[in-house]
């Protein structure tokens, strides 16, 4: 086993390697410094967009118009 030729290869191995680091980090930079900072809330991904009008909290108008009975007069109490 040569000794000196496979420290030769290796460290040509090392320069291209520290080259290829090199190269990277400045892309990483470049496309840090291109974005813009975000702030504020993150946008929620995934999730399915509610049509304007409805709500979380309650059902879509039309379902609560055929679900709601109509409102019928409350009977009084008896007198004493």
């Amino acid at each position: 086993m040569d000794y000196a030729s496979v420290l030769e290869e290796l460290r040509r191995e090392r320069d291209q390697v520290e080259e290829a680091i090199l190269i990277l980090e400045r892309f990483a930079r470049r496309e840090r410094r291109d974005q813009p900072q975000r702030q504020g809330r993150p946008r929620a991904t995934g999730k399915k967009r509610r049509p304007s009008g409805e709500s979380r909290n309650r059902a879509p108008k039309e379902a609560a118009a055929e679900a709601a009975p109509a409102s019928a007069p409350v009977p009084k109490a008896p007198e004493r």
